[in-house]
């Protein structure tokens, strides 16, 4: 209870009015913890995931994902007054960022006794809040003696400390089913925890300050406050850094050093020292830190350096300047508060993001090879493998039974596991796709995406052709065509390998095909899949086959253009002669069974 002398009561109260905006709002589960939370993911993906090289291509942009929510939306439980029940449970599909700011508001229902479990005591004994505990309207049901602590991490009645969240990530990952609620129920634990340790930036929850009444840090400290400080730097002398087994710090002791730095530098408005006295405010003995020396005659401001930074502590209350108290009672006013939340309100921030950077396990996904499957025309096998990285939290990885993915060209295929609940850890899968795709695979595990580097397919590899040997210019007359052979045959003749091709006309056919039937003309073949036709005027100068058995009949793609296009006689034969050197004989082909694809003038 307060031990203050004084006269004139009700010009406190008048005064208290007057000073007070009537818009202030309570710093409860409504805004500002949500905005912490939000505030806390985009410093994670912004300065903490592009440093890290196994989230620098990973994102927390994935597929909503199911679980069990209490949102603000689903209003307040009022009838339940202690436990940890959660009596509103509304199974929801939200993203990932959702589950946890969300979960900024959820840590408080039902807020009475949720509220008397979120104190942390770090110099005494018990750690759980003891003051004032008989002025809560609750205590007739008993004191929880819970700390912030225990409840955030290890408490068996509460679903949704940080255990819990691991708990839960681990049977999401092992589950078949990608829709498991358990990925959501990760992601709210996280956000609880998160709404703790932002907790233990509020004055009065490390320094067993019941604040039945009100605390100005907890009450004016809305959402729009945690946005105006949002961007400030955080106190340097704690070590956020516990994400690997390397690093020193753990995210256990993150929290009871967090606790600590609140507590030995700030006071709450019931933790303030009184004039010539060894009890604060409420009652309670005097904290050794910080440490405050009232001088009666002084009305400014009281302050301290911390972390490098001036802050104001405290300051005389205007009741007090005015004589209205037979003794120097001190207070806090909004610039006491302003200058508390430029320290804080960061550092909650940058300890939440800890937490995040803590809790998500690490994961490199590699595409091992792609290789196309010879008796499936434009199919290809994609073998890829997704690799655990250990971390403190993480030591070892879960089985990875959802979540797998191939992206070719921009189309999605979900690997789903066959058999036995077969694990994706390693995936060999067959997807469409052809020479100049692009592909990767990535991992969506409730949001939480881990993507591969990107292939580019290259189809096989043609078969060298001889290097052309130098052939003069010839100025000769033009060699005579070869006798014809009967048609459908094959005859070799300078090293050129000749088909007769008939009837009379080339006629061209719908779906790209052409039906090549010159009269007397010639094809010639370059293995394993060029070819040329031509005669006195026109040339097809480019045949491609698209496969390898000559025996069995292959698809062409011609291209053509008349002789006219290459100038000269002289140079029609050269250009005749320089082909000629290329090409060697390749054996024999049904013409009555060929088709031939067409692309090119002509």
């Amino acid at each position: 209870m307060e031990n203050r002398q004084y006269l004139i009561p009700v010009a406190v109260l008048v005064i208290a009015v007057l000073v007070i905006p009537q818009n202030a709002l309570a710093y409860n589960n409504v805004d500002a913890h949500q905005a912490v939370n939000a505030h806390a993911i985009e410093y994670f993906e912004k300065y903490i995931m592009p440093k890290d090289q196994y989230l620098k291509s990973a994102s927390l942009s994935g597929s909503p994902c199911v679980g069990i929510a209490w949102d603000i939306e689903d209003g307040a439980d009022t009838g339940k007054k202690t436990g940890p029940a959660r009596t509103v449970s509304i199974n929801k599909r939200k993203a990932l960022q959702e589950w946890i700011i969300d979960a900024g508001y959820s840590a408080d229902e039902p807020e009475a006794p949720m509220a008397l479990r979120h104190f942390y005591d770090p110099e005494r004994q018990p750690r759980y809040l003891t003051d004032q505990i008989v002025d809560w309207n609750v205590m007739s049901y008993g004191n929880p003696q819970m700390d912030a602590y225990t409840w955030a991490f290890t408490a068996p009645d509460n679903p949704y400390t940080f255990q819990m969240a691991k708990t839960y990530y681990r049977r999401a990952l092992e589950s078949v089913d990608p829709e498991n609620e358990d990925y959501g129920n990760a992601w709210r634990a996280v956000g609880e925890t998160m709404h703790m340790f932002a907790d233990m930036t509020v004055p009065a929850h490390v320094r067993n300050d019941g604040h039945v009444r009100y605390d100005l840090y907890e009450r004016f400290t809305r959402g729009d406050s945690v946005d105006d400080y949002a961007y400030r730097a955080a106190v340097k002398s704690l070590d956020y850094d516990c994400a690997y087994a390397s690093d020193s710090q753990s995210l256990q002791k993150l929290f009871t050093d967090l606790a600590a730095f609140t507590h030995n530098n700030f006071f709450s408005e019931d933790t303030l020292p009184l004039w010539s006295s060894t009890t604060t405010t409420n009652g309670n003995a005097l904290y050794a830190s910080p440490v405050l020396n009232i001088d009666p005659s002084f009305t400014g401001y009281y302050k301290r350096t911390v972390d490098g930074r001036e802050t104001l502590m405290a300051t005389q209350k205007l009741s007090s300047r005015l004589g209205l108290w037979t003794t120097p009672v001190l207070g806090m006013d909004w610039k006491v508060l302003d200058s508390q939340q430029q320290v804080l309100i960061p550092t909650a921030i940058r300890a939440d993001a800890a937490v995040l950077d803590a809790f998500l396990p690490r994961y490199a996904v590699t595409i091992d090879s792609v290789t196309p499957v010879l008796t499936q025309p434009g199919v290809y096998t994609v073998e890829g493998h997704i690799t655990h990285v250990p971390t403190r939290e993480w030591p070892s990885s879960p089985e990875i039974r959802n979540g797998a993915h191939v992206v070719v060209n921009g189309k999605d295929y979900a690997i789903t596991p066959y058999g036995n609940a077969q694990s994706l850890k390693t995936i060999r899968v067959d997807v469409p796709a052809a020479d100049g795709d692009v592909l990767y695979m990535y991992y969506d595990l409730g949001g939480y995406v881990i993507k591969s580097g990107s292939v580019r397919i290259k189809g096989p590899a043609p078969t060298p052709s001889p290097t052309p040997k130098a052939t003069p210019k010839p100025t000769q007359a033009p060699t005579k065509k070869p006798t014809s052979p009967s048609s459908g045959t094959a005859f070799k003749s300078n090293d050129i390998l000749y088909l007769e091709i008939t009837p009379a006309v080339a006629e061209y056919i719908v779906s790209n095909e052409l039906k090549i039937s010159y009269n007397g003309y010639y094809l010639v073949m370059i293995s394993p899949g060029h070819a040329f036709v031509s005669d006195d005027k026109y040339l097809i100068s480019r045949v491609t086959s698209y496969t390898n058995p000559i025996s069995d009949p292959p698809f062409l793609e011609v291209t053509g253009r008349y002789w006219s296009s290459y100038g000269s006689d002289d140079n029609q034969f050269w250009d005749k002669d320089f082909v000629e050197s290329h090409f060697q004989k390749v054996g024999t082909l049904d013409l009555n069974k060929a088709n031939f694809g067409f692309s090119g003038d002509g």
